[in-house]
Parts: C-alpha cells; sequence; structure tokens
C-alpha cells in the first residue's frame, strides 16, 4: 500500500511570513506543502500566483502540491512549472480537455491532478 503524504496547506500560513511557516512546517515533518492557488473567478477569493510560490521555492525542499482554483488552468501551467511547482492539481469544472491539460501538465514536468467540486455530479 502506498505511504499516505500529509501535505499541509499554505492558505492557514501568516503571509508575511510564508518562508519561515514553510521552514517550520518541513522541520515538523512535512514533506510536501499545500498550495492553494485562487484567482478570484473559479472562487471567490485570491491568494498567490507564480511569482509568489517563485520566491517560497528557495526556503523549503518540500514537495509543492498546488491546486488550482482558476477559471482558466491551462494558462498557469508554464509558470507554474517554472515557479517550481511540482503537483498540478486542476478542477475538472475549470476545463472542456482534461486529457489535453493533463499532457500539458506533464510537458511542463510536473505530475497531474484532477479535483471535483463537492456539488458537481
Amino acid at each position: 500500500m502506498p505511504e499516505a503524504k500529509i501535505s499541509p496547506s499554505m492558505l492557514s500560513s501568516d503571509f508575511a511570513f510564508l518562508a519561515a511557516e514553510a521552514k517550520r512546517m518541513q522541520k515538523n515533518g512535512a514533506e510536501w506543502l499545500h498550495l492553494d492557488v485562487m484567482d478570484g473567478h473559479f472562487v471567490p477569493n485570491l491568494t498567490w500566483g507564480a511569482p509568489i510560490i517563485s520566491a517560497l521555492r528557495p526556503h523549503t525542499e518540500a514537495y509543492f502540491d498546488c491546486h488550482m482554483m482558476v477559471s482558466n488552468p491551462s494558462q498557469w501551467v508554464n509558470d507554474i512549472a517554472k515557479a517550481g511547482g511540482q503537483m498540478y492539481t486542476f478542477h475538472i469544472e475549470a476545463t472542456k480537455d482534461p486529457l489535453g491539460l493533463i499532457q500539458q501538465i506533464h510537458a511542463a514536468g510536473m505530475k497531474a491532478g484532477v479535483a471535483i467540486k463537492p456539488k458537481t455530479p
């Protein structure tokens, strides 16, 4: 059976101290960090994008698990990959071509994940 990975969400961090929070989580055993990317359209909240992920990358060796709560996930793939994202999880409701998006994610060097909103039939 595969080993479970704990991926604490950076969303609960003090945004003024993201690097310190990432280091603290890694020091306490987190091998992965969950980064909720929200665009203010797919969901009403707005968080960070590639520039913040890129700024955080030098401060931790943790695996970056990027949960993309965005309206057009294909437009973010290359920027997130360049910023240091390693897992790119998109919402199935946000794309008409999930297989094409998965291929794009893999071509950018990341693993792909699919999320589903609770109310999606």
